[in-house]
């Protein structure tokens, strides 16, 4: 396709009601236009952004004093990125958010984060950071998820469960050596972030979302069992009175309907929490 030289055509969101197979046909009409003339899209379409080249994306993030920063790819860094990296870059870029990222290993907290920082008086969309599901915590995946945020200059924290100490010492490691944009690295004390949920709120949360054949309480959990025993003990009690026993399905709906629930009921955030988003605001300010 040629429309001629040092033409310069523009699009705004072109991916809206398109169907994402549309989407990529559409794409691959633009970056054939692009060998010959300037094309300029902004868009919020993962596919986009799953088929274009890191090099040619420009993040824009609004400051919390309210002007926008534009970011772009370090192609110093390109080599390294040329590696499964784990996650789809759109999960990483696409989040809204590009004054600071958070690390988490799973739903609960992709789901919950957002309303613990409001029960602090924060808003993520405010701060501009984005909360980012990494779907497990293993070294290469957290190392290669922070590269491409240090890609486009965008600092980030590591929110681990407590019983991946040795992914936590090599982040650390590859923080001090080649990821200068990791800040801060924290490990929950108590276990898993299930661990931060009050018994009475998990048995609200398998009452009202999970539907048993008979009501659970709080009482019918065991309070002594923390991290993956405090989960396995949730699974039997789920189990034993007919509401399922898939995990995933409890913890999403946790961070969803759980700590709106917290919140609701007035039910203070544990200060280590706390202390995460107190430093990613710490670091926004910065």
């Amino acid at each position: 396709m040629n429309v001629g030289e040092y033409f310069i055509f523009v699009m705004e969101e072109p991916e809206n009601s398109l169907h994402p197979k549309a989407q990529r046909q559409l794409l691959s009409v633009l970056q054939e236009i692009s060998q010959n003339s300037q094309i300029i899209v902004t868009t919020h379409s993962p596919v986009f952004l799953e088929r274009s080249k890191f090099e040619n994306n420009i993040i824009l993030t609004r400051t919390i004093h309210g002007n926008t920063i534009a970011k772009t790819f370090n192609i110093d860094l390109l080599d390294q990125l040329r590696i499964d990296l784990g996650i789809r870059p759109s999960d990483a870029l696409l989040k809204g958010g590009g004054n600071c990222a958070i690390l988490v290993e799973g739903n609960t907290e992709e789901e919950g984060f957002p309303v613990f920082m409001e029960m602090l008086g924060l808003s993520e969309f405010q701060l501009g950071i984005a909360i980012i599901n990494m779907r497990g915590c293993d070294t290469n995946k957290v190392s290669n998820i922070a590269r491409l945020l240090l890609a486009y200059d965008i600092p980030c924290i590591v929110v681990l469960d407590n019983n991946v100490q040795k992914t936590e010492e090599d982040i650390i490691r590859e923080a001090k050596a080649s990821l200068p944009n990791v800040r801060r690295i924290f490990r929950l004390s108590k276990g898993n972030i299930e661990d931060y949920y009050p018994l009475e709120i998990v048995a609200d949360i398998i009452n009202t979302e999970l539907n048993p054949t008979s009501p659970v309480s709080a009482n019918d959990f065991d309070a002594e069992k923390h991290g993956r025993e405090r989960l396995d003990n949730f699974k039997k009690i789920m189990h034993e009175h007919g509401a399922g026993s898939s995990i995933g399905i409890l913890k999403r709906s946790l961070g969803l309907v759980g700590t709106k629930l917290m919140k609701t009921k007035g039910i203070p955030l544990d200060n280590e929490l706390a202390l995460i988003f107190k430093e990613v605001k710490k670091i926004v300010e910065e």
